[in-house]
């Protein structure tokens, strides 16, 4: 996405057809776009082009902020009743991707360690002995391993298995970074990663949690209740960002 910023903010007018066409790309989503199949989200509310948005850097994303935000200060009334509309929407989306960039960021920098898990501490105790093949599986994926070795595919084959109970607190507490990683990375690529909500309503590890985890959880949740997409912060998200907060 090439932006002329000089061209944009030289005549910040509805008369300047760069400008125009620099907000166009936060135009309302139209159910008729020829893009509607590829559109998980079914929300009017936010801009056409946003999950491309996702795939910029933090710094370009700055950059846009910091023209839509000087749009908004020098243009007159008479244009922001054309194009207010567009300004206002891209500043709340675009402070949203980057306040998920920052989240992202985050868990590398707070959960940067050199911890690994022991195969004997994978397992909770109560369940080591019911089923062995499961038991054999869990520490074999997650035993020795950083977090962040942990690739995508691992994960999502470990939610779809649902079988969240046979983890330690420490497993759980282990593997919870990654999770909220892939559920972010999965976002920006307009999909969902199924169970991650139900990973995280597990109401007695919410007693052993760190603070350092509850606020990742807390920050991750807010972000989506933020953006409100429709069928992504219902009823059973509302019900774990209370859990944990």
């Amino acid at each position: 996405m090439k932006i002329d910023k000089f061209e944009i903010i030289n005549d910040i007018s509805s008369n300047n057809i760069k400008l125009i066409n620099f907000l166009d790309i936060f135009a309302k989503f139209s159910q008729n776009t020829k893009d509607m199949t590829e559109f998980m989200y079914l929300n009017e509310n936010i801009s056409q082009s946003f999950f491309k948005l996702t795939d910029l850097k933090k710094e370009n994303l700055e950059d846009i902020l910091d023209i839509l935000k000087l749009i908004k200060d020098k243009s007159k009334k008479e244009d922001l009743d054309i194009y207010g509309e567009e300004v206002e929407r891209g500043i709340n989306e675009i402070n949203w991707l980057i306040e998920e960039k920052n989240l992202y960021q985050n868990i590398f920098q707070e959960f940067d360690n050199k911890n690994v898990l022991d195969k004997n501490s994978i397992v909770n105790e109560l369940y080591r002995n019911e089923d062995a093949s499961q038991s054999q599986y869990l520490i074999r994926t997650f035993s020795n391993k950083l977090w962040k070795e942990l690739d995508e595919e691992t994960i999502v084959n470990f939610l779809n298995g649902l079988d969240f109970y046979y983890l330690s607190n420490e497993a759980y507490f282990f593997i919870l970074p990654a999770c909220i990683r892939y559920g972010l990375k999965k976002f920006e690529d307009n999909e969902q990663l199924d169970y991650l909500i139900f990973f995280l309503s597990d109401k007695e590890r919410v007693n052993y949690a760190d603070e350092k985890i509850k606020i990742l959880v807390v920050s991750y949740l807010n972000l989506l209740k933020k953006l409100n997409f429709s069928g992504y912060f219902e009823k059973e998200e509302k019900e774990c960002l209370e859990l944990w907060k």
